[in-house]
């Protein structure tokens, strides 16, 4: 785990591509980042505060499938200090993100999310689902796909997959929402260069204001290597 930032009220970490952040009943087989948390920490993860306890300090979530930027807090105070700025959206997140097909403009999803009726395991966009908000910024346009930024307002689950998937431009590699077809293609292109399989979505950076100084911080985390050698690819 590589160690973006880190001072005596927090850490920004990179969290690797295929580690789950939270633990679960599907998870108690598999390290996930609360246990490299309890790791590595050097400072109290029992305290009075019985929510930082049970997240370990971990401000945010990234899914699975997702690698990049993520805040851990190591004190109760900044933890609380930091999900205050995630409820008041004054977090900015900028995600790397490669879909199928072609976009020339940049554009905002305005678009209620809730659990899909028909699979539990999948959101999408629903009526009668949560508020949710992501824009996106055309970077780069290429035969077959686009590679955009996105900046997502609210923090739903799977939020800027389901936004895409929903104007029929998934993510590249998403195994939920990828079309069947695109996704072969897509997975068997990996499979020809030995790159390694996972979906084109990385989160490249994070501001926000430190818990305690106050201070504007924007960390970086860098394209992980395989990505960049998608994009090559694609060129």
């Amino acid at each position: 785990m590589l160690i973006l930032f880190e001072d005596s009220h927090l850490l920004v970490v990179n969290k690797p591509v295929g580690l789950t952040v939270n633990r679960s009943s599907t998870t108690k087989d598999e390290e996930t980042l609360f246990d490299w948390v309890e790791q590595h920490a050097s400072w109290p993860l029992n305290t009075a505060a019985a929510e930082f306890n049970d997240r370990r300090g971990v401000v945010h979530r990234l899914d699975k499938d997702t690698s990049g930027a993520l805040i851990v807090a190591k004190n109760p105070q900044a933890f609380a200090a930091l999900q205050k700025q995630f409820k008041e959206r004054t977090v900015k997140k900028d995600y790397r993100v490669l879909v199928y097909g072609q976009l020339g403009e940049d554009f905002t999803v305005n678009a209620p999310i809730g659990r899909n009726p028909r699979n539990r395991f999948k959101q999408a966009v629903a009526a009668t689902g949560r508020e949710a908000v992501t824009e996106f910024e055309v970077t780069s346009q290429f035969s077959e796909t686009t590679l955009l930024r996105a900046f997502p307002k609210t923090g739903r689950m799977h939020q800027i997959r389901v936004h895409l998937a929903a104007l029929n431009h998934a993510v590249c590699g998403d195994p939920i929402y990828s079309p069947k077809g695109l996704y072969q293609e897509y997975i068997e292109l990996l499979t020809k260069h030995h790159i390694p399989i996972r979906m084109f979505l990385h989160a490249g950076r994070v501001t926000f204001a430190h818990p305690v100084t106050g201070a504007e911080m924007a960390v970086e985390a860098a394209l992980p290597p395989e990505l960049q050698v998608v994009l090559k690819l694609n060129q």
